[in-house]
């Protein structure tokens, strides 16, 4: 399990990160739950980096 310190000091999110989120959510009427499973999909390589993960 990761560090959650470490993960702190590596994650960033940008504003147009979470109104891409935002957008999924109130425009094309996704549940929260869906549109992050979304952007986690297609953000596997950064969040990846906030953990530490290689693999």
């Amino acid at each position: 399990m990761p560090d959650l310190y470490a993960v702190m000091e590596r994650f960033t999110w940008t504003s147009e990160e979470m109104a891409s989120v935002m957008y999924d959510i109130e425009d094309h009427g996704m549940k929260p739950e869906e549109a992050a499973e979304k952007w986690v999909k297609a953000h596997l390589d950064q969040i990846k980096g906030w953990i530490g993960s290689k693999a």
